[in-house]
Parts: C-alpha cells; structure tokens; sequence
C-alpha cells in the first residue's frame, strides 16, 4: 500500500485542463472583454439635487422669517399660518420631502437631454 503511494505521488505526470476547461475559460475571458463598461455614477445630478435641496431647505427656512416689508403683509401672515399648521402635523415634511424629490427628478431628466 505505501509502495503503491510512493509510486503515484512520486510519478512526474504533467497536470494539464482538458481542452473543454481551456476552451469555456477562454470564452468567458473574450465574453468579459466585448461587454460594455460599467455606468458611471451621476455625480453631476447628485451635486445639482444636493444644492437644490440646500436652496430649497434654506429658502424654507428663512423666508417666514423676513419683515412684512419685503413680502407684503398678507403674505407673510399667510405664510405663517400655512407654516404653524404644517408644522404641527409634520405634513410640512411630507410636503417638502415630496417637492425636492420631485424637482431633483426633474433636474435630472433635464440635465440627461
């Protein structure tokens, strides 16, 4: 038994893949080659959403905060009451959540023409 190992484990034999494993290899290799690249990540449309966001969170967040002066009383009352109401349900984050999705969207099919 020990002799019958020595004798296969000390056998020199060249270790080769058949020519079906070489073949299905080099396939998968030219396969790999002819795909396309990868797509890049939008970068551009990320940056553009991000500082619509910034504009539209500080736009919301500074204008009920102006004078009377600027925006007309009416206005701005109206702004306040519209602002307290939202507010107090979380509808405003809701509402604002929805309007920047919807602009970013937008601004991205925009930007792909």
């Amino acid at each position: 038994m020990q002799d019958d190992l020595d004798y296969v484990l000390g056998a020199e034999r060249p270790i080769e893949p058949s020519a079906d494993f070489a073949r299905t290899v080099m396939r998968a290799i030219r396969n790999e080659a002819l795909a396309p690249p990868p797509i890049p990540f939008p970068w551009r449309r990320l940056a553009i959403g991000a500082a619509a966001t910034g504009v539209i969170a500080a736009a919301v967040t500074l204008l009920p905060q102006f004078d009377s002066g600027w925006l007309g009383l009416q206005f701005s009352v109206r702004l306040q009451h519209i602002n307290q109401a939202l507010t107090g349900s979380g509808a405003f984050w809701l509402a604002a959540g929805g309007l920047v999705s919807y602009l970013s969207v937008k601004l991205s099919l925009l930007t792909t023409a």
